[in-house]
């Protein structure tokens, strides 16, 4: 399989399941560097509007750079870096917390599927396991704006189509309404793009 037909698979794919127990590490592993964005900029005290934009910006970024990675010889290891990213962030907020979350558990079969993927023969299995953590950043773009859009076209609820296709509770695009003195649906195509852009300039020519 093409590295750009497993890219635009896994995207699809994570596009229907985003905030399902199952596909959980995927997002989880989208909302940590977005997350860890926004608390960067608001340390620097980075103004509001212009730190969205910021987070956009670097989200693509960190798409490209993990792209750029799958070129590299070591790229059989990067679901396990993903895995291990996400299991240790997940560790600490669950012994901060004091609990378990229904994540929890498929984080734990995700990090046995790498590590198994990293046994067997095939590379096949690992590659597309590594795709799926990279391709959660511009699925994580599009569901904070393209899909947002859509929902307020349709006057649809954020929950409108769960489990499918489930909107975060507070969109970062909304609050670039005014910047400029345009409103956030014009904005929409900003963090499209960053979403867009990394997918179809750097997921070809990798490795098969």
């Amino acid at each position: 399989m093409k590295s750009e037909t497993r890219a635009w698979l896994a995207g699809a794919v994570l596009m229907l399941v985003w905030r399902m127990t199952y596909a959980g590490p995927f997002s989880y592993f989208a909302d940590i560097i977005a997350d860890g964005l926004r608390r960067l900029w608001s340390f620097a005290s980075v103004p509001t509007k212009p730190g969205v934009l910021l987070t956009y910006v670097f989200v693509a970024a960190a798409t490209c750079l993990f792209f750029f990675l799958g070129r590299k010889r070591f790229r059989l290891y990067l679901a396990g870096f993903f895995v291990l990213a996400v299991l240790l962030h997940h560790v600490f907020i669950c012994i901060k917390n004091g609990k378990l979350y229904p994540v929890s558990f498929a984080i734990v079969i995700v990090l046995a599927l790498a590590l198994v993927f990293l046994l067997i023969k095939s590379k096949t299995p690992g590659l597309i396991l590594a795709d799926l953590f990279i391709l959660a950043l511009p699925v994580w773009l599009i569901y904070d704006s393209l899909l947002v859009l859509i929902f307020s076209l349709f006057k649809w609820s954020g929950n409108h189509w769960s489990p499918y296709f489930v909107l975060p509770d507070s969109p970062l695009i909304k609050q670039l309404d005014g910047l400029f003195k345009l409103p956030w649906e014009v904005w929409t195509i900003v963090p499209v793009v960053c979403a867009v852009l990394p997918v179809v300039f750097l997921a070809k020519n990798r490795n098969r």
